[in-house]
C-alpha cells in the first residue's frame, strides 16, 4: 500500500480505486476495513462487499488484505466477497448460512426462525407498550420501551426490508404481465458480475 496511501487512508478515512475489470466501477476501502463498490452513474456506494475471516486478524492486516484484493486480484475478490444488499431475503439467507456452519441444517433453520421471531416480537412488544402500557402504567411501559428498543429497531428494519422485497415482487409481476423479461432494479442496485 505504501506509506503515502496509508497516510491518506487514515487522514481522509477512505481510499478509492478504479476497477480494472469493469469500466467506471470504483471500489472504496475505508479506514475500518469495509469495502464497497460504486458502479457508473451512482453517486454513492450501494453495495458492500463482505469478506469474513475465520480467525481474528489485526485491522492493519485486514486493510492490507482488502487493498491487495482490489488492486492485484479483482477476479479473486469478486469470487470471494459476498455482496450485501438491503432485503429481508438477503438478511435471512445470511443468518441461515452463518448458523448452518455451526449448528447444521435443522439447527440453522430453528436459529434463523428464532432470531427473526425475536426481532419481530420485540417490535410488537415495543408497539404494545407504547400504545397500551404508557397510558395505563407509564413506568412499566417506559421500562419495556427502553428494554425492547434496540431489538425493536432491528425488527423495524426487517419489516422495511420485507416491504422492499414485496415491492420488488409486485414490480416483477407487473413487468412479467407486460412482457418484460426482468423486473427493473432500483437505482443504485445492479449485478456485480464482470461486464
Amino acid at each position: 500500500m505504501g506509506e503515502a496511501r496509508y497516510t491518506t487512508l487514515i487522514r481522509q478515512g477512505y481510499l478509492e480505486f478504479p476497477s480494472r475489470l469493469r469500466r467506471g466501477r470504483v471500489y472504496r476501502l475505508d479506514s475500518s476495513g469495509n469495502l464497497s463498490c460504486r458502479d457508473p452513474g451512482q453517486s454513492t456506494s450501494s453495495t458492500t462487499l463482505c469478506i469474513q475471516s475465520t480467525e481474528p486478524v489485526p485491522r492493519a492486516d485486514v486493510l492490507a488484505l482488502r487493498y491487495l484484493m482490489v488492486t492485484a486480484d479483482e477476479p479473486g475478490l469478486l469470487a470471494t466477497a459476498n455482496p450485501v444488499r438491503f432485503s429481508l431475503r438477503a438478511i435471512t439467507i445470511a443468518i441461515y448460512r452463518d448458523a448452518r456452519e455451526r449448528y447444521g441444517g435443522l439447527g440453522a433453520f430453528l436459529y434463523t426462525l428464532g432470531v427473526l421471531g425475536l426481532f419481530l416480537a420485540a417490535l410488537a412488544v415495543e408497539g404494545a407498550s407504547a400504545v397500551g402500557l404508557l397510558s395505563a402504567c407509564p413506568v412499566v411501559g417506559l421500562i419495556l420501551c427502553v428494554l425492547a428498543a434496540p431489538v425493536a429497531v432491528l425488527g423495524f428494519v426487517l419489516v422495511l426490508a420485507g416491504l422492499a422485497d414485496l415491492w420488488m415482487l409486485v414490480v416483477g409481476g407487473i413487468c412479467r404481465l407486460w412482457g418484460s423479461d426482468a423486473a427493473p432494479l432500483p437505482e443504485g442496485v445492479g449485478p456485480l458480475e464482470d461486464g
